[in-house]
């Protein structure tokens, strides 16, 4: 089997998606700074610097989401099997609301992750014997 040369949409496709993984590791950088940020703050602050945050990243989400979608609708136009149709439908209907869900889950992980380590100090304390 020799590897399918991948066509200039995919190639495209993949270039799109590396350029959208780009935009998801500097929305990672920047909650980062928010959850890991100097001790003792605000856990409704963080949120919502973290709501700020999300919301300016959010364009990013729906914009790869309708762009896979397209690629997608290419991809079935041209699909010439019914296995691959229904393959590519199935995944056509997940893959945008997945991608355009992504924003709450990582809220919430982010809501999740600054309540720890507001919990984390007032714990240390308790647990370390005089």
């Amino acid at each position: 089997d020799l590897a399918k040369t991948p066509s200039p949409a995919e190639v495209e496709m993949e270039a799109k998606a590396e350029a959208f993984q780009g935009r998801m590791e500097s929305l990672q950088a920047e909650l980062s700074v928010v959850v890991d940020g100097p001790d003792g703050g605000d856990e409704a602050k963080r949120l919502a610097d973290a709501d700020v945050i999300l919301a300016r990243y959010q364009p990013d989400f729906d914009a790869f989401a309708t762009t896979f979608e397209g690629f997608l609708d290419t991809q079935l136009a041209a699909a010439t099997d019914d296995a691959e149709r229904q393959e590519l439908t199935t995944a056509r209907a997940k893959i945008g609301p997945a991608i355009r869900g992504i924003s709450p889950q990582i809220r919430l992980a982010v809501q999740q992750a600054i309540a720890a380590k507001a919990a984390a100090p007032a714990a240390t304390v308790v647990a370390t014997p005089n």
